[in-house]
């Protein structure tokens, strides 16, 4: 929730926040009021705010419109009560004058909007039945009131518990700033304080204003003192099959004591291991710690697995919470080369995209065809002033940040092509590939190759696929693209914006004397480009069919694409073409393996070995014969009796 409302609390940073200190000095101090309710066996006051009303400060928004009337609601929650049941409520006005419309809710939710918004109830509370302003209630109106109906929380919910109330007349200090909270040299608990003056409900939290002097009337005692949440669901992972290895998952305390051992199972295919328990080097802290913890796992037969792993007991006493952090685990029976894929957006346009083109120039010094590096370009202006812009990446562009910024895998987002995500101060590309060659397993290894017609009109690409598993499921599809090296151009389109010129003089990047030399350029840069996308299908998400059900183990698929350039503007030279096809899981869009290779060139359309007489036949999808290849998708029958689907553009 707080993710979400950090926006919000950003505004309300912007309004003009009115906080005042107390200084009433009075002989009698109560840290609990008991005078407005009596008090029946087993009741008790609990809160966040210790119910010490003396060095308490104010806050409110309603100078902003002196001649509007102002509505505040205000709550804390209390997380995991389970075994509690809430009886009352009580919290202080400072002056009674201008206030109106007092209610007090119970919900489940955040509230949306406002105190109807509560899913619990909501009870009125009438002006005449608040207490008066008193002395010996250190200055303040303080208001103990019991809900109608006591309400008793079950299971692991959470309970927003909140008063509302407007206020007329907004000159008087006390209605400026009516709301009552700790004092800023007492330090903030999370959960203490939620507000809403019409912007919003948002956790005030993060913008400081203390607890809110708020108590509840409580019974009963918690139950939850030993739980464990993990999230729902984790990633797919991809074991060696036989091999031990672990499933990270994250381990929340939502109970009200420290996890010092856990107790858990791990359900496969729907059967449970024997039930392990293990004590953890250092606890979890109570109500908000989270670790993320390393379970041993292993599989002896290969395929698609559903692994869940269950809390079973925390600290040796049963975890109330039953939840299962599920996920497929593809279990191979070899393990493959992963080369790694580097997509970069950039534009001559922008004046950062010269460290994208260092860096995979030191990237592919380093890793030659180990790792697959593509820059495609886009208009950053939408002017046409983009020259390499192509279009296969339309939509999959706006999954990038900014400009210029990259993707590793299409798992690791958004990062700077250079620094990737260290510190600008060094080079970084390199060793973050090396951790994805390193710590990634490929599910199946993809081959690609890419021939040239005799008369240079078209580039037949063809994938080939193999994957270390079988299974009926089907989560994989190919994507394959042209990409071109050493683009140049006339113009000023093809000149190539540098604002690392801003950086002559100043000693930054000496480390590294290809940026040095950008350092000490111009303000625009005739140059070349590599690594350039210029056609392309199946990039979003694959193309669909290009994988076959089922999933046979070490069996090969093979799927083809010719691309027509003849009209292509980006084909300056053909010698400077490459074809890359990328695995891509459907699923979670997460690419499983690539390769990337110079086009070759045919020597003659006839197979030597075949009959002279045999012939190539096409035919259309629905299976009527055609004598030349036309636009979409064709079958083609070689001679050797081997039928193939291709695509033609």
């Amino acid at each position: 929730m707080k993710k979400i409302l950090l926006p919000l609390i950003a505004l309300l940073l912007l309004c003009t926040v009115y906080v005042s200190a107390d200084n009433v000095t009075v002989k009698e101090t109560r840290s609990v009021a008991t005078g407005k309710i009596e008090l029946k066996e087993g009741e008790q006051w609990r809160g966040y705010f210790d119910g010490n009303y003396q060095n308490l400060q104010y806050i409110g928004f309603g100078v902003q419109f002196p001649w509007l009337p102002m509505d505040y609601d205000c709550a804390i929650k209390i997380p995991m009560g389970r075994g509690l049941t809430i009886q009352g409520i009580k919290f202080p006005f400072r002056n009674l004058q201008n206030i109106t419309d007092v209610k007090i809710w119970l919900s489940r939710k955040p509230l949306d909007l406002s105190y109807e918004d509560a899913d619990i109830c909501v009870q009125d509370v009438s002006i005449e039945s608040l207490s008066p302003v008193s002395e010996k209630d250190n200055g303040y109106s303080i208001n103990e009131i019991r809900f109608n109906e006591p309400y008793k929380i079950e299971g692991n919910e959470d309970i927003y518990i909140g008063y509302s109330f407007a206020v007329q007349d907004n000159v008087e200090s006390y209605d400026v700033e009516p709301i009552v909270v700790t004092n800023r040299d007492i330090p903030t608990e999370e959960n203490a304080f939620f507000l809403n003056f019409g912007l919003g409900f948002a956790d005030c939290v993060d913008a400081y204003y203390g607890n809110l002097a708020i108590q509840v009337l409580t019974t009963g005692e918690y139950e939850g003192c030993d739980v464990a949440e993990m999230d729902n669901t984790f990633d797919q992972k991809v074991f060696v099959k036989d091999e031990v290895k672990e499933l990270k998952a994250k381990v929340y305390n939502k109970g009200r004591k420290p996890i010092k051992s856990l107790s858990y199972v791990i359900i496969t295919d729907g059967v449970a291991n024997e039930e392990a328990e293990v004590f953890l080097e250092k606890e979890i802290e109570p109500m908000k710690g989270v670790l993320e913890y390393n379970f041993p796992f292993v599989c002896e037969s290969t395929g698609v697995r559903e692994v869940s792993i269950m809390i079973t007991k925390v600290n040796g006493v049963e975890n109330k919470l039953n939840n299962t952090s599920t996920g497929k685990v593809v279990i191979i029976s070899n393990k493959v080369k992963h080369v790694p894929v580097f997509e970069e957006m950039t534009s001559t346009q922008n004046g950062a995209a010269p460290f994208g083109k260092v860096a995979r120039h030191r990237a592919k010094e380093y890793f030659g065809n180990d790792a697959v590096m593509l820059a495609f370009h886009v208009d950053v202006q939408e002017q046409g002033r983009e020259p390499m812009e192509c279009g296969i990446y339309d939509k999959f562009k706006y999954t990038y940040d900014w400009f210029p910024g990259a993707h590793i895998n299409r798992s690791m987002l958004n990062i700077h092509p250079y620094f990737t995500t260290c510190e600008v101060s060094e080079f970084a590309l390199v060793n973050t590939l090396k951790d994805f060659i390193n710590t990634t397993v490929s599910e199946a290894e993809i081959k690609v190759e890419g021939l040239v017609s005799e008369d240079n009109s078209n580039i037949n690409v063809t994938s080939t696929t193999k994957f270390m598993f079988s299974s009926t499921e089907n989560d994989y599809a190919v994507a394959v693209m042209l990409v071109a090296d050493s683009l140049r151009g006339s113009g000023d389109e093809w000149m190539q914006k540098n604002e690392l010129v801003d950086y002559k003089g100043t000693g930054y990047f000496e480390y590294d004397e290809m940026l040095v030399d950008w350092i000490n350029s111009t303000d625009f840069v005739e140059t070349y480009y590599n690594d350039v996308p210029i056609d392309g299908k199946g990039i979003d998400n694959g193309i669909e069919g290009s994988i076959a059900s089922p999933i046979v183990e070490n069996e090969e698929q093979k799927y083809d694409v010719v691309f027509d350039i003849t009209n292509n503007e980006l084909v300056q030279n053909i010698n400077n073409l490459s074809v890359c096809a990328m695995l891509i899981n459907t699923k979670t869009g997460v690419i499983v393996n690539a390769d990337r290779k110079p086009v070759k060139f045919a020597t003659s359309i006839s197979n030597i070995n075949a009959d002279e007489n045999a012939k190539i036949e096409y035919y259309t999808i629905d299976g009527q014969k055609i004598s030349t290849p036309k636009k979409g998708i064709v079958i083609v029958k070689y001679p050797d009796n081997k039928v193939v689907k291709q695509i033609i553009k």
